[in-house]
C-alpha cells in the first residue's frame, strides 16, 4: 500500500521556502522580504499538503465504513492520512505570525503557559469534555459483555453519540480558533490570552482523527466473551 502523503510529497518545497526564513546574509532583503515570503509561501504550502491529506482519508475512510473496515491496509491508509488534520491549521497559524510578528516565539510562549497550567491553553476545553465523555460513554465493557444485545447494539450507540458529541465539539473549536486566531494576527500577537487560545482551538482540528477510532470500533466483530 502506498503510505506516502500529499504532504510529505510536498515536504522538500516546503522546505525549500523556509530555508528562506534563516538566510545566512542578515541584510534587509533576506531578513525582511525573503523571510516574510518563506512564511508565507511555506504557510500556505503546508496547508495544501494537509487538506489534501485530510480530504483522501475522508474519501478513503468512507470507503473503509462501507466495507466495515475489511480491508487492513485501506484502514491504516486513512488514518496516516487523517494524522495531517494535527498541523493543518495551526502551523500555518505560527507561520503568519512570524510575518507580521517576527519577533515572537509563538511555540515558546504555548509552551510556558502549557507548564504554568494556564486556563486557556494546551488542550481545548471542549476537547477536555469529548475525552471526558469518550470516558463515559465509551464503556468498554459493554464490549465484553456476553448479553449479545449490550456488545452488538448498545456499544455501538455510545460510539455513534460519541462521535457526534466528538464532530460537534471539535467545530466550536475550529469556530473559536479561527475567530482567535484572526484578532491574534490582526493585534501582531501582543496578547498572550489570545494566542493562547487561538493555538488550542486549531490544534483541537487532531480531534476528527478520533472519528478513525470509533468507527474502526464501531464497525468492528464483537463475539461473545470466552469463559
Amino acid at each position: 500500500m502506498f503510505y506516502n502523503t500529499i504532504s510529505d510529497t510536498l515536504q522538500p518545497i516546503e522546505k525549500y521556502f523556509l530555508d528562506l526564513t534563516n538566510p545566512p546574509n542578515k541584510n534587509f532583503m533576506n531578513r525582511v522580504i525573503k523571510a516574510k515570503f518563506g512564511h508565507g509561501s511555506s504557510a500556505m504550502i503546508c496547508f495544501i499538503g494537509k487538506a489534501a491529506d485530510c480530504g483522501i482519508a475522508i474519501l478513503s475512510g468512507s470507503v473503509s465504513f462501507l466495507i466495515l473496515n475489511s480491508n487492513k491496509s485501506l484502514t491504516e491508509f486513512t488514518m496516516r492520512h487523517s494524522k495531517s488534520s494535527e498541523e493543518m491549521l495551526s502551523v500555518p497559524y505560527k507561520r503568519l505570525m512570524k510575518i507580521v510578528n517576527a519577533g515572537l516565539d509563538l511555540d515558546k510562549q504555548i509552551s510556558n503557559a502549557k507548564d504554568k497550567g494556564r486556563l486557556f491553553s494546551g488542550t481545548s476545553i471542549t476537547s477536555k469534555l469529548t475525552f471526558f465523555f469518550s470516558e463515559k460513554l465509551e464503556n468498554k465493557e459493554f464490549r465484553i459483555s456476553s448479553n449479545w444485545i449490550v456488545r452488538n447494539v448498545v456499544y455501538r450507540i455510545t460510539l455513534a453519540a460519541l462521535i457526534v458529541f466528538n464532530n460537534v465539539m471539535t467545530c466550536i473549536d475550529l469556530a473559536v480558533g479561527v475567530t482567535v486566531a484572526t484578532l491574534s494576527l490582526f493585534t501582531f500577537g501582543r496578547f498572550k490570552l489570545l494566542n493562547n487560545i487561538a493555538s488550542s482551538g486549531l490544534e483541537a482540528m487532531s480531534n476528527f482523527g478520533l472519528n478513525d477510532v470509533l468507527i474502526k470500533n464501531f464497525t468492528g466483530n464483537f463475539p461473545a466473551p470466552t469463559k
